[in-house]
């Protein structure tokens, strides 16, 4: 356990705790500037991602008969977590969509249609993939349809 006295006198001194500090102004995604230091803590990050794929894996495995797709944080089932699973707090499910149709292609890349009428529409790195992209297309991909042509121009966003 760290006090807050001792944790503020780690930070002048940059000595206490594991953490990286980039150089030369080249840090995180170009974060970083000249006389500016960026603190990256490796281990809590480590130690975060790893502690979320213990829980979603707990998840998987008593929802695999109801489990369409599950990302780092979230979950598409066909049947509704239990009230003290979901809510605001911490550790908990927020409820973002109630899906009446879906398309999952691969990590990162589906499509949701849904019960408000809405529609949800990721492609990992294409910028605003629902305004290129409609659940139809996806579809047609999947059911391997031969009369799928896209008009619209994809451009990589990356």
């Amino acid at each position: 356990m760290v006090s807050s006295r001792s944790y503020k006198n780690s930070k002048e001194n940059q000595s206490f705790l594991p953490h990286h500090v980039s150089e030369g102004g080249q840090g995180v995604a170009g974060l970083d500037r000249p006389g500016n230091r960026m603190e990256i803590s490796t281990p809590i990050a480590i130690f975060t991602t790893a502690y979320a794929r213990i829980l979603m894996s707990e998840y998987k495995i008593k929802y695999q008969d109801n489990l369409y797709y599950s990302d780092t944080d979230s979950l598409v089932l066909d049947c509704k977590l239990s009230e003290d699973q979901v809510g605001t707090g911490l550790g908990l499910f927020k409820l973002e969509h109630e899906v009446d149709e879906g398309v999952f292609i691969s990590p990162k890349v589906y499509a949701l249609s849904n019960k408000d009428g809405s529609t949800v529409i990721k492609v990992k790195g294409l910028k605003d993939a629902d305004k290129k992209i409609s659940l139809d297309d996806l579809k047609a991909l999947i059911f391997n349809n031969p009369n799928f042509s896209h008009t619209n121009k994809i451009e990589n966003t990356k």
